[in-house]
Order: C-alpha cells, then structure tokens, then sequence
C-alpha cells in the first residue's frame, strides 16, 4: 500500500495542469486501449470508456460509477488515476501526452493487477484466511446467470491475512492453442471496478481449474497447456525466481509462523499431470511428499476438485489416486475445494456406518475410501464455490463423508477460516456474498502436529471395505479405462498378498452370522455360504447399477435357481446366480440400472451418464467373487466381493436378429411387455469350447452364461456375454424353463436343449440347433435365429406316450421340425424342468419330467451330411435328427418322489436330483457314463417341515409373511476348482472332477417371504446357497453326523454333540 501511495502522489506531482484526452490508440503496444472504444471515449456497446452507460448504471450491474468512485482509506484508487490520465472526463483538451506520462500511465495500469496487500512474512502468525472459486468475469454469465459483482467487495470485507482464489478464477475455455480467449477473460476480470478494490485490499495466492486452464474438463494432453501457463503467471505476477516456472503445472506451497503456529499452505495443480490413470502424475506425488515431511502445525490443503465429494468431476473417479493420497495426508490437514458451485461440509465417514461406497445422481461407481481410525485427523474437506454464480438447483448430494448436518450453501458465498493457536481450534464459515444471512460454520480442533507418512512399500493400510483382506500396500491398482472423465478401476490385492482371515460367510444385514440352513441332513455335510439379506463389498464396475435402498453393498437376493462357476485365477472363482424375481412390480421386484449404450456401462468400459442408462425392474443375473483357500485338503471359501453380471440388454426380433439394444423401459415394455428380464430359471456357466475335450473347437466361441426365461409374457431363453455384459434374449414359443448346450460332433454347429411349461402343445421336449456364421455375438455362437432350426420329439411308434414306456427302456425317435404339423411326444400340461448333460458322452442328457414325477435319458445324433432344410438366414441344417429316449419310473423305488427340479449330471456316475414340492430333497442315485442305473438311492438332505419354519430361522431372519415352500435347485460341482485355473481346458476340468472328492453348491429357495429385510430392502425371497460335502475335504475328517432337526453343522456341530448324544447319528 505504501508503494502504491508512493506512485500516486509522484504523479499527481507530474500531472499536467489541464487534463487531456486521447484522439487515438497510438499506444496500442502497451495495452492501454481497448479494441472495443471507439474514437471519442465510447465503447462499442454504448457504454463510456469509464463503464458507465447512458442511464447511469455500469457495465459490470452495479448501480453507481464504481470505476470512478474507487478508493481505499480516502485516498483515490490508481483506476481513477488512469481514468483522468487516459480518458479525459470533462475536458476539452486535445493535447498529446509526453512519454514520461505515457510511462506512468503504463506502470498505473500494471500495478492495478496485483494485489496490494502483501502476503504474510515467513515468521508471521497467521489467523484468518479467506477462499472461495468459481469466479466469472462476464456479467451474462453463463447467459442463465446474471452476476453481480459486488460480491468482491463482500469478499474484501473478511479483511483476512490472504485470500485462497481455489480455481475457475476467470471463464476462458480456448477455441484453440493461443487461448486468446483466456487472456481476453483475465482483461475483463481486471477491468471489474470491484474486483480491483478486492485486490487492493487483499493478498491472494491462486491456484486453477478447468476453466481457468482452458477447457472443460481438461488435463495433460490439453494442447493449450503453455499458454494457459503463460497467462495464469503473468496475471498473478509470479516471479521470475518462483519454482512454478522451472516445474510443470502450477503447484507451490507457503510457509509461515513459528513455534507451535506453523501453518503450511499447499496449493495442488489437478489439471496439468491429469490423465486417465492420475490427477498429479508421478513429478507432483513426489513433490507433495516432500511437502507432508515438513513440520507444520496445521496444513490447508487446496484442491481444485472435490477429494471427499462424490458428484460429478472429483478424486472419487480415481479410487487409488484418493486412496493413495489418504495413505500420506498428515493428522494436521483441512482440505479447501471449489469447482461444484454450491458449498458444503465434509468430514471422513460424517454419516456413520459401513458405507463406503456411494454414487452420484444414482448413475457414477466410485470406490470405497479408507482410513484407519485416529489417522488423518481431522480431514476435514470444506467446498466453497461459486462466488459469483452457484447452482441454486443442486440437489442434496449426499454421500457417506457429507457432514448432514449443514444443507449445501446454495447462495453466491466465500469462505473464511479463523485459527486460534491457542485455544488449537479452526472455525469454517461459508458466507454469503449477496448480503444475505445465509451461512455455515463449523469448528474443528487442531490435532498434534505430525509428518506425513510416506507411500510406498511397507506402508499397511487398512481393509478394501469390510470384507476384504488387508493389503499389504495401496499402490495404484488394476487397470482404468480410457477415458478421462468416467475413470473405473478394479482394485485387487497386489500379487502375492496373504490372505488375513478367512469367511465362510457373508456380514449380514440383519440377525446373527452365519444363519445356519433349515433343513433336516442325512448323508452330508450342509454349511450355509451365502444368505438372502448378507452383504459384502459391491463390486467398482456394479455400484452405478445398484438399487439405492442397498446402500451401495452387495446384498444376496433370492429366490436364486442357476448358478455357475466361472474360474477367474488359481483360487479365484466367480459364482453366477440367477433369481426367479418377476418384473412385475410389487414388494419382491428390484430395480439396477441398465446400459443403453453399446460402448459405456460393460465390463472394463465407462461409466454411463444418467441419460445414458434406464431403470430395469425384474430379475438380474448376480456374481460373488469367492477365494478358495485350499491347505492339506481342506477347503475354505472366502468372499471377496458381488456385483451385477448383466450391464446391457438385447433382444433378438426379426427386424434385428442379432439383437436390438433395449435403451429405456418403454422401449422394454414396447419390444417384450415386461419392464425388465423376469423371472430367470434354471442355468449354467458355459466355457468357450466346452466340448474341447471331444472334438477341438466344439461349443461356443465365447464364454456364456445361458438358461431360460421363465416369464409367460415374453418366452425366451437368455444368453449372457460374461466378458462384456450383455445379456441376449431370443423369444421362444412360450416360457422357458431351462436351456442346456448339447455336443453336436461337429465345430460348426451348436445345440441347445430347450424345456418349456406350461404348454398349450402338451409339453413337449424341444431342441434348437444353430450353425455359427458372422462375426457377431449371436452369429459366431451359432444361437442367431434366422441361422437355426427348432425342433421337437417325436417317437418312432407314434401311438406310444409316456405312461407307455417299459422302465429304463430306450425308445427311437427323431427331432423333427417345430413347423411340421403331427405328433409329439408330450406330457399333457405338465411341466419339464432342468436337464443335465453326460459328460463322457456330451450328445446324452438327462432330463427332469417334473409333472410325470420321473427322470428320462435322452441319447441324440447329430448327422449332418445331409442338411436338406433351410433356415431363413440361408443355412443348410438337417430336417430331423435320429435320437432315442428312456423313462425312468423312480416312484415305484421310492413312492414319495415327486417333483423333480434341478439335476446334475456328474461324471463319476451320479445324478443329483433336487425335489420341487412338499416333499424337497437332495437325492442321489447312481447313472452311469451309458445313461443306465441300478437305482442306488440316497437322499443327502430334505427341506424341514413348515412347523420348522419360524420367524427366527427365515432366511433372512424375521422375514416371513405366510407358510412358505422350500425347495432345492441349481446344482453344480465344487470341489476340484483348487486344481485348474484361468487357463485350464475343458479336459483339464474333466480330470479334475473326476479325481476331485463329491462335493456341490446347491442353490435353497424359502418362497413367500415379504416382510422385513425382504420388503425394506428389495430382495425377491429367502434363498440360501449351500455348500454340501458328499465326501469329506480329508479322510481323516471327524464323521459328520445329521440328526432330523433346524441346523446342521457351519461350526454348530461340537456344541450340539456337547448337549446331545450324536453316537447314534
């Protein structure tokens, strides 16, 4: 100030005697003229040079003629100086100016720029600081807002020791590199009389945003970069011995105080490094490290983007950018943001509980943010934006680190920081800057000074969520997608990292762990492994698809009928489960969220916007992540994370065969009636070539999660693209019940078996068979329509039904053409559900004759040299296709048999049966690799009486609405994955399986659950998936007993054999 006194009174001292005005704009080269004045002082808009206009208000929407009328402590400000030196208000004189005058007018105009109030001393203490962000320049704004300036005189009025200018301090988004847009925007902003009487009042330190930068959005491959360097240095009149101009970006930090009143200021640059895999790139990381080993008592830390936000541009798009920063951040850091224009609170875990994980406007992933309890303290995270335009219309934005207490400030604000160093005590207030009464303060302690601790080996940080193992170390992890603004990691544990604990079940929502299964066991072992209503982490690439009553976890749902297992790694396995939800809306239908985009929402892509996804009400098919821990041949599975398998769907029609994306709920309900997928049945998970073993080649190209849908609005069987996410449904007659590949001898040709209830045409067993052409998803797996043919069974005698066949007795057949009119076996109106391949003899499938209360084999030949029919794509396929067929009357062995569901085939000669029904069993009866059986029966399990049934034991627990049916379904092995991995072949599983101990995971249904967890939460009905040992993990094994009663086992066992005598069991 005193400087500036100095230069004022000097020249007043030369100032001519009569004023003078300038007649042209000789001085161009100093920046002293406008392009917009024209001859005689006016501007092009019709104000005056001064910024007046014809009816008295200025141009930047004060009232009052604030360029002139400028002054600081009564003495005239350097504007008025250059106004009466260059504009010649009143005066008639035409005198041409000496060079002397022209030199002080020039060095006037310079100084007007820079601030003048110096920043703090070095050694001084200082006690109050003022920030905010979000500045425009133009008066129209955006051409929504109208700004009003005066709020720079608000902000001066905080009269702090500095003021924080936190980013986006001018609009200037470049058209192109020489960015003149942006010098033309730091020249309207000097030219704000307002603005001038701020920056002769307060010291300011600055760092920027996008706009400011360039370009919205914006980061290191911004070809405007040096410019926007260029400008952001010489409007702040950076020195030339400053470090931001030997260094890329415009990153620095202050130091001041002494004593114990050390405050350390750091300024981060979030644009300049900014790619899709970092904000600060590697220079600035280091940088900031060596800044945290500094000793300070209190560090203010300015971000330009939000770091404990989650709405829109934030850290929370780098989940291990934000998890590598909190793994150095200091005990003694308040982080200042801007960029949202609204303001808000934010304090680590502000609303409690376990989640970690949230989404912005319902649609964007981020991952959970950890921190070990008494670190980091207090990191508190205060945003201050806009000054001079705020969004009055943001909605809450709540999040898990949202302080709730404090609404956002959606008036025009600044911020202040007051400290008192000796009560150790920050006050944040956010101010409004309009004049209005609107504010929020919060006060926070000064915790004891500490370094920064360090990232890098040896670093532990604390758990991925509560589920995961400890890491070992937080590194950057997995790999983001390309994109700069929608930036998704799959964090895992580095490689090589040891496991900590081991989970056999999962956290549960409601009620104890592990909720034990109901039902009564014989000749197994049964543990629970997974319950409706027990949650773990949700997985990064599923949290913009979750229902928003889950609190962003992944929480099993039911009723689940398929599942298959898909090895990822050695010990690494991902389970997909189906459920039988209808889409039909009620208590038990949820809502994810679908991608209607081809290249956004899959698996290793983008995020997708709001308006780039839809609501999709009805069934999903549900992944969990497990860890096989194997040791001395026991087996444990631990739970690493779930998510949502389906991000798309298409529906194959006859105007777009290969599938038309489904991009909104009406379009859903306009293509199939539902508003979603509904009610998803029996399944499995098919490997790419999975009859490899048979013939190189044979099966489907792809990985593919297959099964019916069993909706009798819209019939279909369902494909699902497991490496990208897109589920395909291809309408069928009616409703489809289950959908089982069968090995056709060739690696041309696929075939599916397909089973449908109930059927206007009896029930009838049918097959399609389609030939691979094209090289999309549909055409190179053979399952596009218009290159397949469905078929349906006929018997050779065709005088003969079902109730005709001599027991475990082949018949002759042949599949002949759905469109032929005539006979086909059928069962009436009774339904047929799964079917299971023959593993030694892949063309061989059993089938569940679910209405008959029987089993029947099936044997098909596939011949195809001579293929004399047709498809309506142009393939050549056979005209029908010779098979045989075999019934199995099971109730004369066992009279109560009834209803069976599930089967699994497996290759050691055992089929595994599941019981719909009253009567609910796991059955297994010996079936050979020739389809025959001697009918040895063993029933492992059976569902508990509904007497059993009570509040306390409902899976979840206290959920039960009325007597409920309980039944087994959607059977698979378990117990040879410890010996093949990511990069086994269909042989290898084979082998594996068939030198592996009996061991299943069977999927328990508990229907007509609607109260409770079930209803708050969404979650279709009770279901458990189970984990039955046959065979023991080891031989020396204690024997594991079963006993009629509600439990088994899952660590109950020595405490029920504790109270109660097991000998006889």
């Amino acid at each position: 100030m005193e400087l500036r006194l100095q230069v004022w009174v000097f020249m007043l001292m030369l100032m001519p005697t009569g004023v003078w005005s300038l007649t042209d704009c000789d001085a161009e080269e100093l920046d002293l003229c406008d392009d917009d004045s024209t001859s005689d002082g006016s501007a092009s808009d019709g104000s005056t040079s001064d910024g007046s206009t014809s009816d008295g208000s200025t141009t930047d929407g004060s009232t009052e003629d604030e360029t002139t009328s400028a002054s600081v402590a009564g003495v005239p400000s350097l504007s008025l100086l250059l106004t009466i030196l260059l504009a010649g208000v009143g005066s008639k004189s035409s005198r041409t100016p000496s060079k002397m005058e022209w030199t002080l007018a020039a060095l006037a105009c310079l100084l007007t720029i820079a601030s003048a109030k110096d920043l703090p001393a070095s050694d001084d203490i200082v006690t109050k600081i003022s920030f905010s962000s979000c500045m425009h320049q133009d008066p129209a704004g955006f051409g929504s807002d109208v700004i009003n300036f005066s709020a720079w005189d608000a902000w001066a009025s905080a009269d702090a020791d500095f003021a924080i200018f936190g980013g986006d301090n001018v609009y200037g988004d470049c058209s192109s590199e020489t960015c003149t847009e942006l010098a033309e925007a730091y020249a309207d902003l000097k030219n704000i009389s307002s603005f001038q009487r701020f920056m002769e009042k307060q010291a300011v330190v600055a760092t920027w945003d996008d706009h400011d930068y360039g370009k919205n959005n914006a980061g290191a491959s911004f070809g405007g970069k040096d410019r926007a360097k260029e400008e952001f240095l010489k409007f702040y009149e950076v020195p030339e011995n400053d470090e931001r101009r030997s260094h890329g970006g415009v990153y620095t930090s202050y130091l001041w105080g002494s004593g114990n009143s050390k405050l350390q200021l750091i300024l981060l640059d979030t644009r300049w490094f900014k790619d899709e895999d970092t904000i600060l790139g590697e220079e600035q990381w280091a940088w900031l490290a060596d800044q945290f080993a500094v000793e300070a008592d209190l560090r203010i830390l300015v971000s330009s983007i939000q770091y404990l936000g989650n709405y829109f541009e934030g850290w929370y798009h780098y989940p291990c950018e934000q998890q590598k920063l909190m793994s150095i951040l200091p005990n003694n850091v308040i982080i200042i943001s801007g960029d949202r224009h609204v303001g808000a609170f934010y304090q680590y875990g502000a609303t409690g509980g376990v989640e970690m994980r949230w989404r912005d406007d319902g649609d964007r992933a981020v991952a959970p943010l950890i921190k070990k309890a008494g670190e980091n303290e207090p990191l508190l995270e205060v945003t201050s934006s806009s000054l001079t335009h705020t969004w009055a219309e943001a909605g809450a934005e709540e999040g898990p680190h949202r302080i709730p207490e404090f609404d956002l400030m959606r008036a025009n604000h600044y911020g202040v920081m007051g400290i008192d160093w000796t009560k150790r005590e920050v006050t944040v207030s956010l101010i409004a800057s309009d004049g209005g009464p609107e504010s929020r303060v919060f006060t926070v302690s000064i915790p004891e000074s500490s370094p920064g601790r360090i990232s890098g080996t040896g670093l532990t940080s604390p758990t991925c969520g509560q589920m995961k193992s400890v890491y070992k170390q937080h590194e950057c992890c997995g790999n983001p997608t390309k994109d700069l603004e929608n930036v998704v990691f799959r964090c895992e544990p580095p490689a090589g990292d040891a496991s900590t604990s081991t989970m056999m079940s999962l956290l549960p929502l409601y009620g104890s762990t592990p909720q034990d299964p109901i039902m009564d066991v014989f000749n197994a072992s049964v543990s629970a492994l997974m319950t409706a209503g027990e949650y773990t982490d949700l997985a990064y690439d599923s949290m913009w698809q979750a229902p928003a009553s889950w609190g962003y976890l992944s929480i099993f749902t039911g009723p689940a009928d398929g599942q298959g297992i898909k090895v990822i790694s050695k010990n690494k396995l991902r389970v997909y489960a189906n459920n039988e939800i209808s889409s039909a809306t009620g208590t038990t239908a949820y809502t994810t969220r679908l991608s209607a985009v081809d290249n956004k929402g899959g698996f290793g892509q983008p995020i997708p916007a709001s308006s780039e996804s839809w609501p999709m009400v009805g069934a999903q098919v549900r992944f969990t992540d497990l860890e096989l821990e194997y040791s001395s041949g026991s087996s444990n599975y631990k739970i690493i994370q779930g998510g949502f398998a389906v991000k798309r769907l298409y529906v194959s029609t006859d105007a777009v065969p290969t599938g038309k994306l489904i991009t909104s709920q009406a379009d859903s309900e306009a293509t199939t009636g539902l508003k979603g997928l509904s009610r998803l049945c029996g399944s499995k998970f098919v490997m790419a070539h999975e009859f490899d073993y048979k013939m190189s080649g044979a099966g489907f190209e792809d990985e593919i999660y297959i099964g019916g849908h069993e909706d009798g609005t819209f019939g279909a069987y369902f494909a699902l693209d497991t490496q990208e996410g897109n589920m395909y449904l291809l309408p069928q007659p009616t409703m489809v019940e289950t959908a089982t590949p069968l090995y056709t001898g060739t690696t041309e040709y696929v075939a599916i078996v397909m089973n449908v209830y109930p059927e206007s045409d009896g029930q009838r067993l049918h097959l399609f068979v389609g030939k691979k052409t094209g090289s999309d998803f549909l055409g190179r797996n053979g399952l596009n329509p218009e290159h397949g043919f469905h078929y349906m069974l006929q018997l050779d005698n065709q005088s003969m039904g079902w109730d005709d066949m001599t027991d475990d007795t082949f018949y002759p057949g042949k599949f002949e053409l759905a469109t032929e009119a005539g006979y086909f076996l059928e069962s009436g109106s009774k339904k047929n559900e799964w079917s299971s391949i023959n593993k030694h003899m892949p063309n061989m499938y059993a089938q569940a004759l679910t209405g008959l209360d029987d089993i029947a084999v099936l044997d098909v030949t596939f011949d195809f040299s001579s293929t004399g029919c047709t498809t309506s794509g142009g393939s050549q396929l056979p005209c029908s296709l010779t098979a045989k067929v075999k019934r199995f009357r099971l109730k004369d062995l066992d009279p109560i048999f009834g209803e069976p569901d599930g089967l699994y085939w497996s290759p050691k000669g055992q089929l595994i049966i599941a019981e719909d029904g009253a009567t609910g069993r796991l059955i297994r009866m010996d079936l050979d690799q020739n389809g025959s059986s001697v009918k040895n029966w063993t029933v492992l399990a059976r569902v508990a009486d509904e007497s059993k049934r009570t509040q306390a034991n409902a899976i979840p627990q206290f959920s039960m609405k009325a007597a409920s049916q309980g039944e087994f379904t959607g059977i698979i092995p378990a117990g040879f994955y410890h010996k093949i991995d990511g990069s086994s072949t269909a042989a290898d599983y084979l082998n594996a399986e068939l030198e592996a101990k009996e061991q299943y995971f069977v999927n328990y249904q508990l229907h007509s659950l609607g109260e409770g967890l079930v209803k708050a939460k969404t979650l279709g009905e009770g279901t458990q998936t189970l984990r039955v040992d046959v065979d023991a993990d080891t031989d020396d094994a204690p024997t594991m007993y079963a006993w009629k009663g509600v439990g088994y086992y899952n660590g109950k066992r020595e405490s029920y054999c504790a109270a109660n005598d097991c000998t006889d069991h």
